[in-house]
């Protein structure tokens, strides 16, 4: 058991923290899932209107719609996390735009690593 006061206020700051965390990422989860959502409606939605736009001046496409344009989509997810970051603190809005930047740098260094090859038997 621990008596030492210091090492006791220092345990429980941890448990606050693990549990302020546990709550960020439960949010983050459900702002994930939503984002992706809304980006899924764009898409469908920028479809619709390109496929609508052209009915509307008489030409017929038998090909896929293209997608709309990359840059377009990424404005309107900085747009979107802008948004739903506004209601969380400052140094909230700090920690979870650190965590997606490190999370995109992971996911960077996985695609860019090497495959090592090993020599099978």
């Amino acid at each position: 058991m621990v008596h030492n006061p210091d090492v006791l206020a220092l345990l429980q700051r941890a448990q606050r923290a693990c549990e302020d965390m546990a709550a960020i990422h439960a949010t983050l989860t459900i702002t994930r899932a939503e984002t992706q959502r809304l980006l899924d409606l764009a898409r469908q939605n920028a479809r619709t209107n390109s496929v609508n736009s052209s009915d509307t001046i008489g030409v017929t496409s038998t090909a896929e719609p293209r997608d709309p344009d990359p840059y377009v989509l990424a404005m309107d997810a900085l747009h979107l996390i802008r948004d739903i970051l506004s209601d969380f603190p400052l140094e909230w809005q700090v920690h979870v735009v650190k965590a997606l930047t490190a999370q995109t740098m992971l996911m960077v260094s996985a695609q860019t690593r090497p495959t090592l090859l090993t020599p099978t038997a």
